[in-house]
């Protein structure tokens, strides 16, 4: 059954697609595929990215093989579609021409969405973005291929962890088997997002392995990277994001947190185990995501100041 943004999707003849800034697996394999899905329907698609693939995650260009822009350009769109975006401001670059458009719609799973386009499709207990893709891809009755497979298996997997998280429901499963049985590359995928480390990855997790700090009765686990550590390393800032799960990953930790320096304010990523709720956290400093993994950004003036804020804010959450 459709519902109103997908109706709109398939009544716009030239359509600009968007994502979030940082992209994961999960935007750019769900704009990706529905790019070529709506091609596939006789669409005129323009897929626009903030930066430059992350390199985990350039092997989609086997699946995707036209062109995506990082630098905006009006071509008299019908429609501009965000996917697997949760506000205007993680659209980056884009957030201006995307508001100011006079027919949007967003295609999301967060359920902290501000449901900033003009038409919201947002389903906060789907595992991911791709998810709803899939069911667009069905509904219209577009016919499976092996990149649109890939690229679907690709969101899944990504935002499931390899189908490990809580957030992972028979849905998940029942999709990802039915895009395997459409051609989904789903070994090679798994291999590259879950069992391939770059040696900049590596440096990274064993530096902050030996650097964890540890709060509320190691409740609390914090990773801090700073720019310093990041130039001493040779690595980037894309090469930090594999540190998201370290920290809750020890026995005990129930709240994770790693803080990084980012385009002069301090980024948190907060990943949570099973009681406390990550949104709670991000939303006092205007963030958001799932319960179990969210982020967000504070103008603080150093990274120990934004852990004294976080601590300060945090106790509610870990009694």
């Amino acid at each position: 059954m459709m519902n109103k943004v997908f109706e709109k999707i398939l009544s716009g003849k030239k359509i600009a697609l968007f994502t979030h800034v940082v992209p994961d697996g999960d935007a750019l394999g769900s704009t990706f595929a529905m790019s070529l899905a709506l091609e596939k329907l006789g669409k005129e698609t323009t897929v626009f990215v903030n930066e430059k693939l992350p390199k985990k995650l350039e092997f989609l260009n086997n699946y995707y093989k036209k062109n995506y822009f990082t630098e905006f350009k009006d071509e008299d769109f019908d429609l501009y579609l965000a996917l697997d975006c949760g506000d205007e401001k993680r659209l980056g670059i884009y957030s201006e021409p995307f508001i100011k458009s006079e027919n949007n719609a967003s295609v999301d799973h967060h359920a902290t969405n501000s449901k900033f386009a003009k038409e919201n499709f947002v389903v906060g207990d789907a595992s991911s973005t791709g998810e709803l893709v899939f069911e667009f891809v069905k509904a219209a009755q577009v016919a499976f291929d092996k990149n649109i497979a890939s690229l679907i298996y690709t969101a899944i997997a990504s935002d499931t962890g390899c189908f490990k998280y809580e957030s992972t429901k028979q849905k998940a499963h029942i999709y990802a088997a039915e895009l395997i049985g459409e051609g989904a590359e789903f070994a090679q995928i798994n291999k590259l997002l879950f069992d391939t480390e770059f040696k900049e990855e590596l440096k990274l997790k064993g530096y902050a392995m030996n650097n964890m700090e540890y709060y509320h009765d190691g409740k609390l686990a914090v990773i801090v990277i700073t720019n310093e550590i990041l130039e001493g390393m040779g690595a980037t800032y894309e090469d930090a994001e594999v540190l998201s799960i370290i920290p809750r990953s020890v026995y005990g930790v129930e709240m994770g947190l790693v803080v990084k320096e980012w385009q002069g304010k301090t980024k948190v990523s907060i990943r949570t185990n099973s009681y406390a709720d990550a949104t709670v956290l991000a939303g006092k400093f205007g963030g958001g995501g799932h319960i179990r993994a969210s982020g967000c950004s504070l103008a603080a003036n150093d990274e120990n100041e934004a852990i004294r804020l976080i601590i300060s804010a945090i106790e509610e959450e870990l009694k």
